[in-house]
């Protein structure tokens, strides 16, 4: 069944609500040229997020106006027989800030199961338009390629791939695939050389990518996860998890610069989703609590303080 479209245009925005350790920063914090905000001042683009209801919205850190890039989604999945569920995750801003991507995930309620049909979306904020780019593809995650306005992505392993512990049959390998955002051609990118690749990286400039291949069947599992250069390279952040492999009892999002082995705790909570920096380094935007009632955050690295911007996840901030 075809995935139902998005409107074209976005809500009315409305306000929320702004609350308001030494780290090093990269540069200066881009001055806002307004009277509303009187200190360091606040890098002040956009911040794409999952609220929770499963859509899609964006949230001015400065002022707190928040503006919804969809509308259809719900948390709630329709059990009823035939009754369809929206649900779209997975932000990503190109790295000129121009355009947003986002999974659509369309579920259909059958009578022993729940089919979904997965499929990229991307929403111009210039023109307020938004269209599909990729349908019905089974995603194993997805990323800009810098400088550009191509997504590569990965399709997720087949059944069958794996035959036995390290043993694989090639023949059901997929390799980095790439879409034309703008005229929808889609290219392989870099093909298997036996074994399906996964979590393709780029460059900052967009001319080298690197992957994995999928050659076991278990996963990674560390305490410390999720690092994140910072935008010139000279910090490390990354998330670091309190307790026991078998009681984690709460985390910590640490930063470190890159030439040190000195670390230091910017925030901790009992969840830490995910996080991401502003373009010039300034700033974290992170999501705070338990998935499906967590806070974004807005953590100012020239002196550390923390203000709540937004309810939801997966915050990403426009370049």
């Amino acid at each position: 069944m075809a995935a139902t479209s998005l409107p074209a245009e976005v809500l009315d925005p409305f306000v929320t609500d702004e609350s308001s350790q030494e780290p090093m920063v990269d540069d200066q914090p881009i001055p806002i040229e307004s009277d509303d905000y009187q200190t360091s001042g606040f890098y002040q683009n956009w911040i794409a997020f999952e609220n929770e209801n499963m859509n899609i919205a964006m949230v001015n850190p400065v002022t707190g106006e928040i503006k919804q890039v969809t509308t259809h989604g719900s948390s709630v999945i329709n059990t009823v027989v035939g009754g369809q569920t929206i649900q779209f995750s997975i932000p990503a801003w190109s790295s000129d800030g121009e355009l947003l991507a986002f999974k659509q995930e369309l579920m259909i309620q059958q009578t022993d199961r729940l089919d979904t049909v997965t499929n990229i979306w991307v929403y111009e904020p210039a023109s307020q338009t938004s269209w599909m780019v990729l349908e019905n593809v089974t995603l194993s995650g997805y990323a800009w390629r810098p400088g550009s306005h191509s997504i590569s992505y990965i399709v997720h392993v087949e059944p069958g791939y794996f035959t036995a512990r390290g043993v694989v049959d090639a023949s059901l390998a997929h390799g980095i695939m790439q879409v034309d955002v703008k005229s929808g051609k889609i290219s392989e990118l870099v093909a298997p050389q036996g074994f399906s690749l996964v979590q393709p990286k780029w460059s900052p400039d967009g001319s080298l990518v690197s992957f994995d291949e999928v050659h076991l069947m278990e996963g990674r599992g560390n305490f410390a996860f999720s690092p994140r250069f910072s935008p010139i390279g000279a910090q490390l952040a990354y998330v670091v998890g309190n307790g026991s492999i078998d009681q984690v009892n709460g985390y910590q999002l640490v930063l470190q610069a890159i030439d040190s082995n000195k670390s230091q705790m910017l925030l901790e909570g009992e969840q830490i989703e995910t996080f991401a920096w502003s373009g010039d380094g300034s700033f974290l935007a992170a999501s705070l609590g338990f998935y499906g009632s967590a806070d974004i955050v807005v953590i100012d690295m020239l002196n550390g303080t923390v203000t709540e911007v937004a309810q939801g996840w997966a915050p990403v901030w426009q370049k």
